[in-house]
């Protein structure tokens, strides 16, 4: 699912499809993507951080998470990919939640078409 243009569709998404993971991007348009991650957050969802910015630039509460410096590319994105997904299925044995299996299930696969966009993948 994914990718979305503006925290205001990275939040519907986050929401409504229920993402295994997410690689959110810091600022969206000049928009911050805190509260798409604030709900990522909530339901124990596995994120990294993309960002042109200095490594600062991401919010305290996120201290420590996984972040892909800008420009990046597939070598560097593959194993935060990898990573995510595997606590994404440590996450899923443990029980997770954000939206309901209906709202998964509305929710299609896209792939990403230029960095720094929002992804939130899910494995089926």
């Amino acid at each position: 699912m994914g990718p979305a243009h503006t925290v205001a569709e990275a939040f519907a998404t986050v929401v409504n499809c229920a993402p295994a993971a997410a690689i959110l991007d810091v600022n969206l348009h000049g928009e911050r993507c805190e509260p798409a991650a604030d709900v990522l957050a909530a339901g124990n969802v596995p994120m990294a951080f993309a960002t042109g910015l200095h490594s600062n630039a991401i919010s305290d509460r996120f201290f420590g998470s996984l972040t892909l410096a800008k420009p990046y590319d597939f070598e560097q994105m593959s194993p935060v990919v990898s990573s995510l997904l595997s606590k994404a299925e440590g996450s899923a044995a443990r029980g997770r939640s954000i939206g309901s299996q209906r709202h998964m299930m509305n929710c299609g696969h896209r792939k990403i078409k230029q960095p720094g966009q929002v992804f939130a993948g899910h494995r089926t």
